[in-house]
């Protein structure tokens, strides 16, 4: 029997105004080099 996990629908954009959106990734980058 196999067990499968769905694969999660999240969005990847945290904040949009207008033409510029700030994504998760983004964030982890940030955090990465701080």
């Amino acid at each position: 029997m196999t067990f499968v996990i769905p694969f999660p629908a999240i969005d990847p954009v945290l904040i949009s105004f207008g033409p510029v959106a700030i994504r998760w990734y983004s964030l982890a980058y940030i955090a990465g080099l701080v």
